[in-house]
């Protein structure tokens, strides 16, 4: 895709995995900004698609509005890494690959980006159930009218600068499985280099959570004994600074992932979610103590 008068020097990238048409429609949703970013970078882990989407993406990728990176197995922020050491900008803009652009998304985190290099920008998020539009004062949400500096993002809708990104490691690839609390460790290593985060409620898209692909491949949290929602939590804990006792900070994350109205109305899924979070955890052990999987420089 060239730069044309119309458009900002970003590389919007999308992770994909098991999406169908929804994939469609947040492709199609990018193309019809009157600003146009530099390149759309779709970076897809799927297995293969439907007929008819594999040929939408095909021909995207014949007449230049995407560019089309296949992985061979499914990891979120390996996927993301990927985007990052394969775009041509200096702007990386990562949305999920089921969204819905507002009209303004592009020009709002370009503009933020003016100020400075040293940010990453955190666009608003406005979930299906959201009514209101406004942020609560518990801060957990992204749907909000305020802009201000955060200590935290969402990784749906955020836009960071290449160069920067790579200097700390990019993401870290030992988040596995769903990828848990991936945007927080990198939100810390941010902060720690004397970075900002700034939240830009301008830079807004419709998060269109369909039922299906995605972290749902990896099935329902409440009602599997699978690690893979749980391992990134408890890696994130061992490794944290934030957690002076790791001892009491695991044995919370094993009482608050059964302390939930599910589990007071379904108990019998207590012992199938704690053994889910020992799993997590045992596993965490494991990539903990093998340190984290940075960009490599030389990768690509």
């Amino acid at each position: 895709m060239e730069n044309k008068p119309n458009s900002v020097p970003i590389s919007i990238i999308i992770p994909t995995y098991g999406r169908e048409q929804v994939l469609i429609e947040t492709i199609e949703s990018l193309r019809e900004l009157q600003t146009m970013p530099a390149e759309i970078i779709v970076v897809d882990q799927s297995e293969s698609h439907q007929a008819d989407v594999e040929g939408r993406l095909t021909g995207w990728v014949e007449d230049g509005s995407i560019r089309w990176i296949k992985l061979s197995s499914p990891s979120i922020p390996h996927a993301m890494n990927t985007g990052l050491l394969n775009q041509t900008q200096q702007t990386a803009l990562f949305v999920d690959d089921d969204i819905k652009a507002h009209e303004h998304l592009l020009e709002a985190h370009y503009s933020a980006h003016q100020q400075s290099q040293f940010l990453i920008v955190a666009g608003r998020v406005i979930q299906p159930w959201d009514e209101n539009q406004k942020l609560t004062d518990s801060g957990h949400q992204f749907n909000s009218s305020e802009r201000k500096y955060i200590d935290h993002f969402m990784g749906g809708n955020f836009s960071v600068n290449k160069s920067e990104a790579i200097k700390l490691g990019g993401f870290d690839e030992n988040f596995v499985g769903v990828a848990y609390r991936f945007e927080s460790d990198f939100a810390d290593r941010w902060l720690s280099a004397g970075h900002k985060i700034l939240f830009e409620p301008a830079a807004a898209v419709d998060h269109l959570k369909v039922a299906a692909g995605g972290t749902r491949e990896y099935g329902e949290h409440l009602t599997t004994a699978q690690p893979y929602h749980a391992v990134g939590a408890h890696y994130y804990l061992l490794i944290s600074k934030k957690f002076s006792n790791k001892t009491s900070a695991v044995l919370l994350r094993f009482i608050q992932s059964i302390k939930t109205r599910h589990h007071l109305k379904h108990p019998w899924y207590i012992p199938l979610t704690l053994l889910a979070e020992l799993r997590g955890l045992l596993m965490a052990l494991r990539l903990s103590r093998a340190g984290p999987k940075y960009i490599r420089v030389g990768d690509k």
